[in-house]
């Protein structure tokens, strides 16, 4: 960990850059814009630029120091230990700031991005960690569905019927489709060269984290026209791997 300086108008990274390091302003003012747009501000205390550095992606935002600022510069292996020792904790151990950092870290997911702020926060307290090397099956075709898989970095390999039909990369999540179906697993699953690295989440917490049935009868109730995005979320989790249902575009799911 170091101090970094920066003056006014100083780029701290660019979208689209390697992120290998995120940071925590000392003193100053950075702005935060993606494509341009202005999406945010850090001030004292405030972390920035961890989303990246966790899932392994490049950054999706721009910062740009609006004073003159100083920020400790913390590398992504130490952030990366930082999450491993959180999600190495049994769930009743994790304290609130455990599970804050575990928001910050998978906020930039996109699967995680479409829960609401309470659905998040319960579904880090529960994630664990689980990682495969090169050519380790993650489960078989025909097993129980027992567990959801996020890939936090490296990739899988999705196989039928012994033919390879798809190739998951850093940010992909799957296996929720035999916990919400209550049926086998309908493919095997296989880290990729190099091995993979993933959040896990069990269907028992899978269930009691994001699949609300007071809250998906309440979205039903609801005409088209006034369900939210939320709710439209929602209802794509809870229909998803329907072979119906994924036969179709997201539409159906909001004129259903």
């Amino acid at each position: 960990m170091s101090f970094d300086g920066h003056l006014e108008g100083d780029a701290i990274f660019s979208e689209g850059e390697e992120g290998d390091a995120f940071y925590v302003v000392r003193s100053g003012q950075i702005s935060s814009s993606t494509d341009g747009n202005h999406v945010g501000d850090f001030t004292h205390g405030d972390t920035f630029g961890q989303e990246s550095v966790v899932c392994g992606m490049p950054r999706t935002t721009t910062a740009v120091a609006t004073t003159d600022v100083v920020l400790w510069r913390v590398p992504g292996l130490i952030y990366d230990h930082l999450i491993n020792r959180v999600l190495a904790k049994a769930p009743a151990d994790r304290t609130d700031e455990d599970i804050e950092c575990v928001m910050a870290a998978t906020r930039a997911n996109e699967f995680l991005q479409s829960l609401d702020d309470e659905q998040h926060r319960s579904c880090c307290k529960y994630l664990s960690l689980k990682n495969f090397q090169s050519d380790d099956i993650l489960f078989n075709q025909g097993d129980p569905g027992d567990s959801f898989f996020i890939i936090r970095h490296g990739a899988v390999k999705v196989e039928q019927d012994g033919q390879s039909v798809a190739l998951l990369k850093q940010g992909a999540c799957f296996g929720h489709d035999s916990i919400l179906n209550h049926e086998p697993r309908n493919a095997t699953c296989v880290a990729g060269e190099g091995g993979a690295d993933t959040f896990v989440l069990t269907s028992v917490h899978y269930e009691q984290t994001l699949v609300d049935d007071d809250a998906l009868t309440a979205a039903l109730t609801l005409e088209p026209e006034e369900r939210s995005d939320h709710d439209i979320a929602m209802l794509l989790r809870a229909t998803q791997g329907n072979p119906f249902f994924t036969s179709v575009s997201t539409q159906l799911n909001r004129d259903f």
